[in-house]
């Protein structure tokens, strides 16, 4: 009897050795893919490759592989179809950790989307930012992605705020600059065309301050959009045959530009002068999009 116990004994300290070996391995190399995901997410998805989530029985762990693989999803623009079990790891660290409640629950959103569902996507991104005593840099990247799909939604009134708050704390200029963009497009959905055409007048200043002309090309076209919207067609027309007179008549928005002159024409009741320019425009298009 004794000597079985023995051989129980043994037998239950090697299972238990080779469990905690496994847990220890296992954590390390979670760890190790934490620390470089965010400045090298292939190299932290290849590690997170090598764990066979089925060996993994505690909690801690299985929320952190679940995170991980997730966010690096995110991370990488790849499919988040599989990751349902996000909600799973952004439930274990929901009001526990800061950093992976905003990174996982930021994922977690983003996997609402991937399977349709933006509205609740939204709702989780709007619960995010809402959060008191997250750092800036741990906001920022989660109102990005906030931004992004109001405007995908073509939210006015309601992205707004959002829309200035992350201008307000991006602080590389060309970030500031795309979340202007934004801004803009949320009073232009609001239908609030001054407060839009106001911003698009600073885009465009900037642009040509610092010599973007791809970036003053897109913004002036957006003017000449909006002052139509604004019931202003001459001066849109004005600043349309300003963008062909420095972009040339083929540019790679001449088809657009022309259907705007043909509205602007409609408008103002001259039908000859807008089938000219749908014509004109149907030509750019065939040639330009192929379509």
């Amino acid at each position: 009897m004794r000597n079985l116990f023995y051989i129980l004994l043994a037998v239950f300290a090697v299972g238990f050795g080779s469990c905690s070996q496994s847990a220890t391995i296992g954590r390390d190399t979670l760890d190790a893919a934490e620390k470089v995901m965010r400045t090298n997410p292939d190299s932290a998805m290849a590690m997170l490759d090598a764990i066979d989530p089925s060996e993994m029985k505690i909690d801690s762990l299985r929320a952190k592989y679940y995170y991980l693989q997730a966010y690096g999803h995110m991370r990488q623009n790849r499919s988040m179809i599989a990751d349902s079990l996000i909600a799973f790891a952004h439930d274990y660290y929901r009001g526990k950790d800061v950093v992976r409640d905003m990174r996982s629950g930021t994922a977690r959103a983003w996997y609402k989307f991937w399977v349709g569902d933006c509205p609740g996507a939204i709702n989780m991104l709007d619960s995010l930012v809402a959060l008191g005593g997250v750092p800036d840099s741990l906001i920022v990247p989660t109102l990005r992605i906030r931004v992004l799909l109001g405007a995908s939604e073509y939210q006015g009134r309601q992205l707004v705020p959002f829309a200035k708050k992350l201008h307000d704390l991006e602080t590389d200029s060309m970030r500031k600059m795309e979340a202007q963009y934004m801004l803009l497009a949320a009073y232009e959905y609001a239908g609030e065309t001054d407060s839009a055409l106001y911003i698009a007048d600073e885009l465009i200043d900037y642009a040509r301050n610092n010599n973007w002309g791809a970036k003053q090309f897109i913004f002036e076209l957006e003017r000449a959009q909006l002052l139509t919207e604004n019931g202003r067609s001459a001066e849109s027309d004005e600043l349309i045959g300003d963008i062909f007179r420095k972009a040339g008549p083929d540019n790679g928005a001449a088809d657009v530009l022309y259907f705007q002159h043909a509205i602007n024409a409609l408008n103002t009741g001259d039908i000859n002068r807008a089938v000219r320019n749908l014509a004109l425009a149907d030509s750019a298009a065939s040639k330009l999009r192929k379509d």
